[in-house]
C-alpha cells in the first residue's frame, strides 16, 4: 500500500527512486483505500508537485472511482482550478472531465455564483473542455451567450474563446453536439471578437473572427 512518502518521491525524487515509486503508484491502481490517500492529500498539501502528482494520479489511476465521488471531489476539484500554476489547474480541468457528466451542472452552478470574475473565468474554462458538456449542450451554450454580454471584459473575453472552442469551426469539435445549435451565436461572438481585435490582448480574437467571416462566406 502506498504512503504519503511514496507521493512525496514520485513529486520530489530521480532516477531509480522516483521510477520505484511510480511503479508502487500503478500497483495500487483502483483501489480505494490508495484513492482515498491521494484524495486526503490533495486536500491538505500546500507543495504543487505533489498537488500535480495527485491529480494526476486521479486520472490515471484512480479514474473509476471518480465517478461516483463526484459530490465531494468537486469542490476539492474547483479549489485546484484557481491554482496560479497552469499545469495544476489544466490537471483539474482534466480530472474534472474524469468524474463525470455530473460536473457539468455543478460547474454551471459554480459559475453563476462565483465570488469574483477570476473564479468566473476559471470554471468557465474547465466547462468549456468538459467532455460532457453534450449532456447539457443547450444550458451550457446559454450560459455562455449570456456571458458574451458580462459587464467584466475578462468573462466576455473567456465565454468567446469557450464556445469557439466548442464550435464545429475548431477540428477538434465534439459531433456530439449539434453544429446547428451554434449558428445563432456567431454574431454575438464575432462583436466580442471585434472588441477584443482592437486591445491588443493577443491574437486569439481575430483568429475566431476569420473562422467566423470564412465560415460565413463559405456558407453563401
Amino acid at each position: 500500500m502506498i504512503t504519503y512518502e511514496v507521493l512525496e518521491r514520485v513529486a520530489h525524487a530521480n532516477g531509480d527512486e522516483r521510477t520505484q515509486a511510480f511503479a508502487e503508484l500503478a500497483a495500487v491502481a483502483g483501489n480505494p483505500i490508495a484513492y482515498q490517500l491521494v484524495v486526503d492529500t490533495l486536500a491538505s498539501t500546500s507543495d504543487d508537485q505533489i498537488t500535480f502528482w495527485c491529480l494526476d494520479a486521479l486520472i490515471k489511476q484512480f479514474h473509476s472511482l471518480l465517478p461516483a465521488d463526484a459530490p465531494r471531489l468537486f469542490p476539492l476539484l474547483l479549489s485546484k482550478l484557481l491554482n496560479q500554476s497552469p499545469p495544476i489547474s489544466d490537471r483539474a480541468t482534466w480530472a474534472l472531465s474524469v468524474t463525470g457528466p455530473a460536473t457539468v451542472p455543478a460547474l454551471r452552478e459554480a459559475i453563476e455564483q462565483a465570488p469574483s470574475s477570476d473564479h468566473r473565468t476559471a470554471y468557465m474554462f474547465a466547462l468549456g473542455k468538459n467532455k460532457h458538456v453534450h449532456t447539457q449542450a443547450t444550458l451550457v451554450l446559454s450560459l455562455f451567450t449570456y456571458l458574451l454580454e458580462d459587464t467584466e471584459a475578462s468573462v466576455r473575453y473567456w465565454a468567446m474563446v469557450a464556445l469557439m472552442d466548442m464550435s464545429p469551426l475548431r477540428p477538434w469539435f465534439d459531433t456530439r453536439l449539434d453544429a446547428h445549435d451554434f449558428e445563432p451565436l456567431y454574431p454575438s461572438v464575432l462583436r466580442v471578437a471585434e472588441e477584443f481585435m482592437h486591445n491588443g490582448q493577443d491574437d486569439f480574437a481575430g483568429r475566431y473572427h476569420d473562422l467566423i467571416t470564412h465560415y460565413w462566406t463559405q456558407s453563401k
